[in-house]
């Protein structure tokens, strides 16, 4: 009897262990399948040559004339630059409205007629709508470009678009987080902004550049490091793909309150010269804000609270120095809470034809109901 219960207990113990390993090795294979499958995602972005060209005063500028087509796992669509070096139709109207940015106001991943300034240029035939969106700009290539490209189209309105995911950072860099070319840059010295980089060298970005991140620039300084088990778990593409969050619980507010003062402050003072810039021509200026994916999903993670920091702040320096600022960021977090999802691509991120249209409607909405901006 006491044989059989050892044999008994024994074999139970067994089939556990055996459960569990078959477990381990199917998470492993689960694993590895689901990280290739990203790996082929990761790997998907295609952007048919020639969109860029050298420009020693911008850094990088759009080929006049470029045709070609963008493919990856979530879309393909075509781009057409015309020969003024940029996207969409530049029509005469009685209104003449520019829209400065990055790669969100070029619209990769929306086809012609399909980004939000163009759809804007469609709702009123008197209101033009000028798309003078670069991707990979930041703050301070687009100043330049307010200041010596805009004045040839003569905008009654310039609406500087703020990536809240990487413009403030790129600011303060010689090179951009996403892109290996060097970029024109300022330097904030006793309050007068220095200009460097000038004209911008053909230089690639250096192997120790390559590596740098937004999270690295996030948490610099604040001493945060997730630990080994939280790490590990972190990079589990099966957890991720269940909607599992391993992002440490800590509230940054403090740590980005000290460190996040020269970035606004240079950020600050590139837009008051865009500002005067654009009043000195007498036109009207104004700010919208737009922030990335992980700002919209993820509204605990870390980079949404560096999104969400950047956004008061940016708002309410707005509301002081009476800048009308479209908050854009908002509405779409707001909408993914509610349930309204679809709006960003789901592995490339940035919008879909979907989010265009409901940022075009609700900048067509803040621009009707500006007073300083009626005719």
């Amino acid at each position: 009897m006491a044989r059989a219960g050892v044999q008994g207990r024994k074999a139970v113990l067994y089939g556990a262990i055996t459960v569990v390993v078959t477990l381990m090795i199917a998470f492993a294979v689960g694993e590895f399948v689901l990280h290739q499958q990203r790996l082929g995602i990761e790997g998907s972005d295609n952007l048919d040559k020639g969109l860029f060209a050298y420009d020693p005063d911008l850094g990088w500028r759009l080929q006049p004339g470029w045709s070609g087509r963008h493919r990856h796992h979530d879309f393909d669509v075509a781009y057409k630059i015309g020969a003024n070096g940029f996207r969409g139709n530049f029509r005469a109207a009685r209104t003449r409205v520019a829209i400065v940015g990055d790669s969100f106001t070029f619209g990769f991943g929306a086809g012609v007629g399909q980004t939000f300034p163009e759809l804007l240029d469609q709702m009123d035939p008197d209101r033009a709508v000028m798309n003078f969106g670069v991707p990979g700009y930041s703050t301070d290539q687009e100043v330049l470009l307010i200041e010596e490209v805009l004045p040839a189209y003569k905008p009654d309105l310039v609406l500087l678009v703020v990536y809240l995911g990487n413009d403030i950072a790129d600011n303060m860099r010689l090179f951009p987080l996403q892109l290996d070319n060097a970029k024109p840059y300022f330097e904030l010295a006793d309050g007068q902004l220095i200009r460097r980089n000038n004209p911008v060298p053909k230089q690639r970005k250096p192997a120790h550049e390559r590596g740098v991140h937004l999270g690295q620039i996030i948490l610099a300084g604040s001493g945060l490091r997730p630990g080994f088990l939280q790490a590990t778990l972190g990079r589990s593409e099966t957890l991720r793909r269940l909607g599992l969050d391993f992002t440490p619980d800590v509230d940054l507010r403090d740590h980005f309150q000290r460190r996040q003062q020269r970035p606004l402050a240079l950020f600050q003072a590139l837009v008051l010269r865009a500002r005067a810039a654009v009043v000195a021509r007498g036109s009207q200026f104004g700010i919208i804000l737009l922030a990335g994916r992980s700002f919209v999903q993820k509204p605990q993670g870390l980079s949404a609270q560096y999104q969400e920091f950047l956004r008061q702040s940016v708002s309410a320096w707005a509301a002081k120095k009476k800048i009308p600022l479209a908050d854009t960021a908002g509405l779409l977090q707001s909408r993914f809470l509610d349930g309204q999802r679809g709006d960003y691509y789901a592995n490339e991120g940035h919008l879909t034809v979907r989010g265009h249209k409901v940022v075009a409607r609700f900048i067509a909405r803040w621009i009707k109901n500006r007073s300083e901006f009626r005719n």
